[in-house]
């Protein structure tokens, strides 16, 4: 499955509703394969890292489509709104991963005024609570609350394929630190166990 292109996944649909290619898909053609590890816990792990990449890139395209949804939805029902209720401040954005190999964030903001925003702090946990939106609309915090259920469920699902590269990448160290003293022992004993000394 890690090696087949997804067919959804090479159109992404950004906030602006610009269709682009997967830039993941084009750097990793373009730098080639490298040759497979030897061991098998390595293909093992190299073939687990690749399956959660596409489970990523399936990601963000499903977060980028509720991100244009919830945006349009913000609008939409600010123009609905009598003039006094109009000025919408809330706003919700797909951000880039902060470091290479790193997983992107679905992010609630406040516009402050033209071009600044505030980003609200999620706290812990996969979900903004109510609290997060005390400054917002009521119109707006029940669109986000609405929103909150499937942008957790997303946030969960990076969350959890984050914990297990660390716990395996954290597992592999450990089996490394251990492979020298089994050969080291295997060295002495000879290949049936008998004393070579």
């Amino acid at each position: 499955m890690p090696d087949q292109p997804l067919s959804h996944s090479a159109v992404q649909v950004t906030q602006q509703g610009v269709a682009h290619r997967g830039k993941q898909e084009a750097e990793t053609a373009s730098a080639g394969r490298a040759v497979a590890p030897a061991d098998p816990e390595s293909r093992l792990f190299e073939a687990l890292c690749n399956t959660f990449e596409a489970i990523r890139a399936e990601l963000r395209l499903e977060a980028e489509t509720l991100e244009l949804e919830i945006m349009t939805r913000l609008r939409e029902t600010r123009l609905l709104q009598p003039v006094g209720m109009r000025s919408s401040r809330l706003g919700m954005r797909v951000r880039k991963p902060r470091r290479p190999g790193g997983s992107f964030t679905l992010e609630w903001y406040r516009v402050r005024w033209r071009g600044r925003t505030d980003y609200i702090a999620r706290g812990a946990g996969d979900r903004y609570g109510r609290k997060a939106f005390i400054g917002a609309l009521a119109w707006e915090r029940a669109i986000a609350l609405d929103a909150e259920q499937r942008l957790s469920a997303i946030r969960r699902q990076l969350r959890l394929m984050s914990e297990i590269e660390r716990r395996l990448k954290a597992l592999q160290g450990l089996r490394a630190q251990e492979a020298p003293e089994t050969i080291d022992a295997q060295a002495l004993t000879g290949p049936h166990g008998e004393d070579s000394a």
